[in-house]
């Protein structure tokens, strides 16, 4: 590598401290050339899109013919998250697993290619660049690890909760931390139904691609989103410096810094190539932007020792560049460890803010938030401030500019304050209905039958719960917070009927049936059990659905509650009727609303129409296990025990802990003298039925 010829001049820096500072030019070698490799990029990230949008169009597609739709589940790195926490092999974890193991081998190549968070922040770094705006980087040494933070939460935490500190702790563990449930066993979930069931809502999603895919990058500089609110890059950059694969240089480097001007990974890349004589930073992505200018074809993609295992050339020169890297950090170490904890805080406050802000999103925002706050201290401190382009502070005179960024920063430190204190509430009343669960007021169906009387506890606790979820509904209705979802809903109707207050349970129940589409059918039937308990007589109870309902004419469990209410009440055509319009779609009605009415059909001697309902529904979805054993239970009515068989067969090969498919194919079995193979399945059985506990506060 040839020495370069340098000169240096000093300046004053434009920045927030106005300090005087000496700068190193570096011969040019003529002027910074367009990179080959941006537009190949584009054209990959491009087909990425595409193929998202195929994917999600084969499925959408999928349900012209019966309305179920489904298709491969999400091809997304946070998909992990369901497999460790609930068994579910799913397509997201697959890939995430392959791309983890290419970096072992090609570094950190997912992010420059096949991110298409990174082409939105590419993109935007164009247009700016278009505009004249040139966002500078905003380095630090801690923040970077905001990131790790994270993906410990999403990809860590709920592992070692449940094999490591439940064990250990058991119910010592304090319950703001949760209680995990035992590993339920994996399930394939390769295939699915509901496509969008993990994702934001469009009204979200578009927001989440605005603030992390171009807000980032104007205040945090080039692939911000990446170096300080992406987990996967967390997991990443470790492998990558045990990849063999990275950038590497030849003796006809001339140190022109062409490759660091064009690089859109903040990478120093001829200090990397000098020093190490391959670029080492785990930053890195392969964009090969810096291979595709250097004037003397110096840099080249190729194959040397893992970063680990590279050590400076030369050790003195080596701690004199690292003391000029650190001059370049934007803070001091105090005020990043400041910084850092105010990122974490930030995150998880905001996540979860009116059931809206997931927590990709979270992170985006709140290292915007700790930006601004910086800015802002910066402001309070300095006599010169800029961001960006933007003079904040000039000569100790507050620009309009300053101002502004201050107040946006305060708001959004005190949204995510009161977005802490809503979700507090929200928790705590989760706390103390878990503490009732251990009580004679844990039982709902208790509570509700005559003669119940709570105690003084479990009437505290039932007033705490009534008093936090109060105060977390939004101000039309009392409170200070936003609409409560249907889980604290629930819990309120609860507490109340703890408290005696049946009407108030009554009126719970009924926000969040005429809010569910279609309802469920356990809320469905402790809401009959409520009006049970004020005295409704069956007549009533039809009115007050038809009453409730007359303007949400949603399928579902209401309408079979209806069909059992119009059996009792002798009215069987009526009854018919109700049952045959649970079926909003036919097949496509969701599963347990399936099994639900074709087992009223089975009570009703209806065994034909038990069956014809089943098939309809197998057919549309031929991976429910549910469903086939639904089908099988019809079959044996039906004297039919060779499909029975062949259906429980079926669902044990689908979902093999499928506890009342074991104990039905046993029983089956035992009937046709296979004891052996029977015994094996109730052992098979007694083991799945002790992997599902209630879940307690807290579950990740």
């Amino acid at each position: 590598m040839k020495p370069p010829t340098t000169s240096h001049v000093s300046c004053h820096t434009p920045g927030d401290s106005g300090r005087k500072v000496s700068l190193t030019v570096l011969p040019g070698g003529g002027k910074v050339k367009k990179s080959r490799m941006g537009p190949r990029r584009a054209y990959v990230l491009l087909a990425v899109h595409v193929a998202v949008a195929v994917h999600v169009g084969l499925w959408y597609a999928s349900g012209r013919g019966d309305g179920v739709r489904e298709t491969l589940s999400p091809i997304e790195p946070s998909e992990t998250m369901y497999t460790l926490n609930n068994g579910m092999l799913n397509a997201g974890v697959i890939f995430f697993a392959l791309s983890l193991l290419s970096t072992v081998i090609l570094g950190r190549w997912f992010c420059g290619w096949a991110c298409h968070m990174v082409a939105m922040q590419d993109a935007c770094g164009w247009a700016m660049k278009k505009l004249g705006v040139h966002p500078k980087p905003f380095r630090t040494r801690l923040l970077v690890l905001g990131p790790t933070v994270l993906a410990l939460y999403m990809f860590a935490w709920p592992t070692f909760h449940r094999w490591v500190l439940t064990p250990v702790l058991g119910e010592w563990i304090p319950l703001w931390m949760g209680r995990s449930m035992r590993w339920p066993g994996m399930v394939n979930h390769v295939i699915v139904e509901d496509f969008w069931a993990t994702f934001p809502p469009w009204y979200i999603a578009v927001p989440f691609m605005m603030v992390c895919g171009f807000v980032t990058v104007y205040f945090l500089g080039a692939k911000a989103f990446c170096t300080y609110g992406c987990p996967y890059g967390a997991l990443f950059s470790p492998l990558d410096r045990l990849a063999p694969a990275r950038i590497v240089v030849d003796e006809n480097c001339h140190q022109c810094g062409h490759c660091t001007a064009v690089c859109t990974s903040n990478v120093r890349v001829h200090e990397e190539v000098r020093d190490f004589g391959a670029v080492v930073d785990p930053g890195c992505m392969k964009c090969m932007d810096c291979v595709s200018v250097c004037p003397n074809g110096a840099l080249s993609f190729g194959f040397a020792k893992p970063a680990v295992l590279i050590k400076p050339k030369h050790d003195a020169k080596a701690a004199d560049n690292a003391k000029l890297r650190a001059a370049r950090y934007d803070l001091s170490l105090r005020q990043e460890l400041v910084l850092l904890v105010a990122f974490v805080a930030l995150m998880f406050s905001v996540r979860g803010m009116l059931h809206s802000v997931p927590l990709l999103m979270a992170a985006g925002l709140a290292s915007i938030a700790t930006w601004g706050l910086w800015k802002t201290w910066s402001i309070l401190t300095l006599p010169n401030v800029r961001a960006q382009n933007v003079q904040l502070k000039l000569k100790g005179r507050v620009k309009p500019a300053g101002f502004v960024l201050a107040a946006a920063t305060l708001v959004m430190v005190a949204a995510s304050v009161w977005s802490a204190w809503v979700r507090w509430q929200v928790s705590a009343s989760e706390i103390a209905q878990y503490k009732m669960a251990s009580t004679p007021a844990g039982d709902f169906s208790r509570v509700i039958s005559a003669g119940f009387s709570a105690g003084a506890t479990e009437k505290e606790l039932a007033e705490e719960i009534v008093r936090r979820v109060s105060l977390a509904r939004p101000r039309s209705e009392g409170g200070l917070g936003w609409k409560v979802d249907a889980g604290t809903e629930l819990r309120f109707a609860h507490a109340k009927a703890v408290l005696g207050d049946l009407q108030a349970t009554q009126d719970a129940f009924e926000r969040v049936l005429a809010a569910q589409s279609p309802q469920d059918l356990f809320t469905a039937a402790q809401w009959m059990g409520v009006m049970a308990a004020r005295k409704y007589t069956p007549e009533q109870m039809v009115a007050r659905i038809d009453e409730l309902f007359a303007t949400h004419p949603t399928a579902g469990a209401v309408r079979l509650a209806k069909a059992t209410l119009l059996a009792q009440l002798g009215r069987i055509p009526e009854s018919n009727a109700a049952l045959n319009s649970s079926f909003y779609a036919a097949a496509a009605t969701d599963v347990a609303t399936q099994m639900e009415a074709t087992r009223i059909l089975l009570l009703a001697g209806q065994v034909a129409g038990a069956r014809e309902r089943l098939d309809a529904a197998v057919a549309a979805r031929p991976r429910s296990a549910d469903l086939r054993f639904a089908r099988a239970r019809a079959s044996l009515v039906a004297d039919d025990s060779g499909s029975a068989e062949r259906d429980l067969r079926e669902a044990l090969r689908l979902e093999p802990r499928h506890s009342a498919s074991l104990m039905m194919l046993a029983q089956l079995l035992e009937q046709k003298g296979k004891l052996p193979e029977a015994q094996i399945l109730r052992d098979r059985a007694k083991a799945a039925s002790g992997t599902v506990e209630t879940q307690p506060p807290g579950q990740y």
